[in-house]
């Protein structure tokens, strides 16, 4: 099962193929660097909430569209 750092770079990366943007153009919008865009995409790096609003302004989503996982997409067991 994915890890939520992993399930949320994944959408990033399919929400920015979809809008037809490279990591370059994520990375200039957002103000991020790209290296910073692929180690998110890549579920690798701890994104800050700064950061994910930065990337959901950057793709023109509210923060609840960004977070609107489509069916077949999980999110991870909530650990107690």
């Amino acid at each position: 099962m994915m890890s939520a750092r992993e399930l949320l770079g994944k959408r990033i990366l399919m929400l920015r193929k979809k809008r037809g943007m490279t990591q370059n153009d994520l990375a200039f919008g957002s103000g991020l660097g790209r290296e910073y865009i692929s180690t998110v995409e890549c579920g690798k790096r701890n994104i800050s909430i700064d950061a994910i609003e930065k990337i959901s302004s950057a793709l023109k989503l509210s923060l609840k569209e960004l977070f609107d996982f489509e069916e077949g997409e999980s999110t991870p067991p909530v650990k107690n």
